[in-house]
């Protein structure tokens, strides 16, 4: 609504200053769309700079195909109040179907994720040491294959509405990207198959386990882990899920979270 307000408001600007001067309309259109592609580059927001852009250009040519002086500023109020009241109905309609907020919809994408790979963890050590596997759990591949689309688009609308995520936006990128990391890497140790593991291996699983499980709490509570939960690779195993036994080191700690 924003982005439309401005674009139709400088296209009111130039019929009323400059609607006479067709060679500079005609100028105006690729001006428009070009300063609109900028704006979708530096904004958090990318598509405003399409709402501002696009409009105002469309309106470059509305006099040549109705060329009535009288109508053109009304035509212009006319379509921002449908384009207004089409965008708050919907604005409304969402609020109420998913009243959510973003960021505790970020926050249970990546505990879901974290429990579905400490659940796989304890499995394949349960199945190791020949027991049987203790209740259900995220099925690990499905969530590999979902990705992290739906999970950077909340980060975007986190940072719109909480100002003070907006300087941890890479330290929040980098926690989403690590524990699909972590995920992708217990996709790979479940399509392995049930093998020997050997003590080495198995306690690394289990410290994996444990960090996922701290990370997890942390997460859930808005504050950061315990120190040292993830501080190097090694100490949570290195190496591919599926040759040395090992998986992607944890995430880092949601330190950002605490400013929410």
């Amino acid at each position: 609504m924003i982005g439309v307000t401005i674009g139709l408001g400088l296209a009111l600007l130039v019929y009323l200053s400059a609607l006479d001067i067709t060679w500079l309309r005609v100028c105006l259109i690729p001006a428009f769309v070009g300063g609109g592609l900028f704006l979708n580059r530096i904004l958090v927001l990318g598509p405003l700079g399409t709402a501002i852009g696009l409009p105002a250009a469309m309106a470059m040519i509305v006099p040549d195909i109705s060329p009535i002086p009288g109508i053109l500023d009304r035509f212009l109020i006319w379509l921002w109040w449908s384009i207004v009241l089409g965008l708050g109905i919907n604005l409304g309609v969402q609020l109420l179907l998913n009243p959510g907020n973003a960021l505790d919809m970020l926050v249970q994408a990546l505990r879901t994720r974290l429990q579905a790979v400490e659940a796989s963890i304890e499995c394949r050590l349960a199945t190791a040491n020949g027991a049987a596997r203790a209740g259900a759990a995220p099925a690990v591949s499905a969530l590999a294959l979902s990705g992290v689309a739906s999970q950077l688009a909340l980060l975007k609308m986190v940072q719109l509405r909480s100002a003070s995520l907006r300087p941890y936006r890479l330290e929040l990128h980098a926690l989403i990207m690590c524990v699909d990391r972590l995920v992708t890497a217990a996709a790979a140790l479940e399509a392995v198959g049930p093998v020997a593991l050997r003590a080495p291996v198995r306690g690394r699983l289990q410290r994996v386990a444990q960090a996922c499980a701290q990370v997890r709490h942390a997460i859930e509570h808005h504050h950061g882990p315990p120190t040292g939960v993830a501080r190097s690779p090694e100490r949570l195993g290195h190496g591919t899920a599926a040759g040395r036994g090992g998986t992607a080191p944890a995430p880092p700690g949601p330190r950002c979270l605490r400013e929410s």
